[in-house]
């Protein structure tokens, strides 16, 4: 596979290329495949690899090799990489990441307790204040240049979230004349430090996808998803094959529609 179609295929679908790269028995042929891609991809990929084969990988990385991955790849990716190192080691990797937001966002998601909201939080996300214009929502989410992550939590002027966006209705009726809070889906936020078993009921989930999560100033601090907490709890059973293919079907909905919206935003402005 050539270098530029693994960094795409890494880029769309790390959690497939994590599952491909566990059937090497050589730690060093998935490493060598893992160095082909960037440092911020490789930390997502391993992030999402069984304990099993995390640990071949990890262990034959030095600590610097690694605090590069970390320091450049997304936060919750790091957080999960943390959790499958000695705590002795996960304290020498943080200290040595150079950006003081990248290590104050991997501390505080590494110290929520095993089993809670927190460990199971993705940080990277977009945001949209109550009253901001649809427009300049429009304009900040061309700007990304790459699909969505998540959903898009709507907050209000004390920065607390208020619901999300509806990403439906948004692409099919934005104008300038709207604001945000025309297109929120009212949403209860959960707290990062309760457990993640709170969730597993699927009415706390509001038929959503995923939730914005909260510390407990009700500050905002990424979002949650179904599919994370159900590989997490392994709460897959064959009671639950209906609501799991309910789960599945509204997860690729979210993927095609946030894609969608990159293009359908794009092409408007191009007007």
């Amino acid at each position: 596979m050539g270098n530029h179609l693994l960094v795409a295929f890494a880029s769309e679908d790390p959690g497939r290329l994590a599952d491909l790269l566990e059937y090497p028995d050589d730690a060093a042929e998935a490493l060598s495949t893992l160095m082909e891609i960037p440092p911020g991809l490789r930390s997502d990929v391993v992030a999402r690899m069984s304990p099993t084969a995390a640990d071949r990988i990890l262990g034959e990385l030095p600590d610097p090799v690694l605090i590069e991955w970390l320091g450049s790849g997304p936060a919750d990716a790091g957080r999960r990489i943390l959790a499958k190192v000695s705590q002795e080691r996960a304290k020498r990797l943080l200290s040595g990441i150079t950006d003081r937001s990248k290590r104050r966002a991997l501390r505080r998601l590494a110290n929520y307790p095993a089993g809670s909201i927190g460990q199971l939080t993705q940080v990277h996300m977009m945001t949209a204040a109550r009253n901001e214009p649809a427009s300049e929502t429009d304009a900040r989410i061309q700007r990304l240049g790459r699909p969505l992550e998540g959903p898009i939590p709507i907050l209000n002027q004390a920065g607390r979230v208020i619901g999300i966006l509806d990403l439906s209705r948004f692409v099919q009726n934005r104008s300038t004349a709207r604001t945000a809070a025309d297109f929120c889906i009212p949403v209860k936020p959960v707290f990062a430090d309760s457990p993640a078993m709170a969730l597993k009921k699927p009415a706390a989930w509001a038929e959503l996808p995923a939730l914005p999560v909260v510390d407990h100033e009700q500050k905002l601090i990424g979002y949650v998803t179904r599919n994370v907490l159900d590989e997490a709890v392994d709460s897959k059973q064959e009671g639950d094959l209906f609501l799991d293919a309910a789960v599945e079907l509204a997860n690729q909905f979210w993927s095609v529609l946030v894609q969608l919206t990159i293009i359908i935003i794009g092409r408007g402005a191009e007007r």
